[in-house]
């Protein structure tokens, strides 16, 4: 039960750092353009831009 507890602290503790960046107007999190591929200098399929 004890370790249910600290898990359940470290959860609430993460969600509260994360809700924090919200409250500070953070850039929130983005995926790249084309990901993996765009290393490769793929063209991206969804938006068109040539990496």
């Amino acid at each position: 039960m004890k370790l249910f507890f600290i898990t359940l602290t470290g959860f609430f503790t993460f969600a509260l750092l994360m809700a924090l960046g919200i409250l500070f107007g953070r850039k929130p999190l983005q995926g790249s353009c084309g990901g993996l591929a765009r290393l490769m200098g793929n063209q991206c399929e969804f938006c068109d831009d040539q990496g």
